[in-house]
């Protein structure tokens, strides 16, 4: 008969990095656990515990169940059973199966029990079916056998059987047992860090469509965590990972976009994509989605210059963004240029310090439609005054965040903005 694919529980623990609330900082850590089933420490009815010490009995019965004709065929009618709900024959064929060294009978076995489908089981047995099943060459067996070792869960905590355990299940190419190993390499958890193997690690995983590994990629890319920076790599590894469902790598997607990480800077685009986290249930973007979208619908529209920082003859300019005709980094400098001609006017305005948002217009040497936004009444007449007194050089449509009076009162007012 057709050997039925096996069936799969949602994998315990599995790990993966997430980038925290504040736009430009990375962390990692572990994804919420599923509710995971009742394991208890009492045999299962009619079943002794084995003594301290003893090892784990064998899941083979003596004899081979009478419906089925062959390991194979045991396997595959011990899972179409437990699909059906037959759990007492999906236990004798899956039993038998697995003590014959079937993989897939073990890993549908140890799925079964930690499910609860077969009642109250013991820790162990749960473990010890992972383990036969990765010794049958199951691939997701290993990554969860892997998981319970590492964590003591019914055997003795062992790290480095946890460590082979999984090294076995991602050399099988299963994708959640590279991510877990991957995430504890780059920890140090149980071995020596190794961030360029967790990265490869990653990159395996995501390349066999595992969102999460996608992610993890991203962030070590854009923090360097394995080497230099590479911020289009991260993008591109975020970008992969939205694109398969995960919201929070949506959200990083969008920081990206915010921050010109890799991909040119969009505020229109950094909003969108927060806006979709939110939507999808990341609760972490929906306050970010709201200031990003709210900034991306007051700025320029068609920008064709956008600068992030820069300094000139003192004055300090944020975020600034234009559309003009003269494109590029010359042109960029040539309006900085203009405004730091009236640099101690405009700090005159705000002595403590203080990040004025600045619209303007340069229309041939004039400067028309100046709009402050982000500081008081005072301070804002005073800017738009000075910035009255600018004299273009382009045609232009500009807005940006001017850093006036003291710079570390000023460094903090713009801080507060992010």
């Amino acid at each position: 008969m057709t050997r039925l694919r096996r069936i799969r529980s949602p994998f315990e623990s599995v790990a993966r990095l997430t980038l925290t609330l504040a736009l430009s900082a990375a962390s990692v850590s572990a994804c919420k656990r599923g509710a995971a089933p009742e394991e208890t420490d009492a045999p299962a009815e009619g079943e002794p515990a084995p003594a301290e010490g003893e090892p784990a009995r064998s899941s083979a019965v003596e004899s081979r169940p009478a419906e089925c004709v062959d390991v194979e065929d045991c396997a595959g009618r011990g899972a179409q059973a437990l699909a059906a709900g037959e759990v007492d024959a999906a236990r004798r064929m899956l039993r038998w199966a697995c003590g014959q060294g079937d993989g897939a009978a073990c890993a549908n076995l140890g799925n079964a029990m930690l499910s609860g489908a077969f009642g109250q089981v013991l820790p162990v047995d749960i473990t010890r079916a992972y383990e036969r099943g990765c010794a049958g060459g199951d691939a997701s067996s290993c990554a969860r056998a892997g998981v319970r070792v590492l964590e003591g869960t019914g055997v003795a905590r062992d790290r480095e059987r946890g460590h082979q355990l999984l090294s076995r299940s991602c050399e099988l190419d299963d994708p959640d047992g590279c991510v877990y190993l991957g995430v504890l390499l780059l920890e140090g958890e149980g071995a020596p860090r190794d961030p360029a193997r967790a990265l490869s690690l990653f990159e395996k995983a995501c390349s066999s469509g595992h969102a999460a590994a996608c992610e993890n990629a991203g962030i070590v890319l854009v923090q360097g965590a394995a080497g230099a920076a590479d911020p289009r790599r991260g993008a591109e590894r975020f970008r992969d990972a939205c694109e398969l469902g995960l919201a929070s790598a949506c959200f990083n997607l969008g920081v990206a976009y915010y921050k010109g990480q890799g991909v040119l800077r969009d505020f229109v685009r950094a909003g969108e994509l927060m806006q979709a986290a939110c939507d999808a249930g990341y609760s972490e973007a929906c306050e970010p989605a709201e200031k990003v979208s709210r900034q991306a619908r007051s700025r320029v529209p068609g920008a064709n210059v956008q600068v992030g920082s820069m300094a000139i003859d003192g004055l300090r300019v944020r975020e600034l963004e234009c559309r003009l005709d003269q494109v590029g980094s010359l042109g960029a400098l040539a309006l900085a240029a203009t405004l730091a001609k009236q640099k101690r006017a405009l700090d005159r305005c705000a002595p403590k310090g203080d990040a004025a948002t600045v619209y303007w217009r340069f229309d041939g040497s004039a400067t028309r439609d100046v709009k402050i936004e982000g500081v008081d009444e005072g301070t804002a007449r005073c800017v738009a005054k000075a910035m009255k007194r600018v004299k273009g050089t382009v045609p232009a449509l500009c807005a940006a965040i001017v850093l006036i009076g003291d710079e570390a009162g000023a460094d903090a007012a713009f801080k507060q903005r992010e």
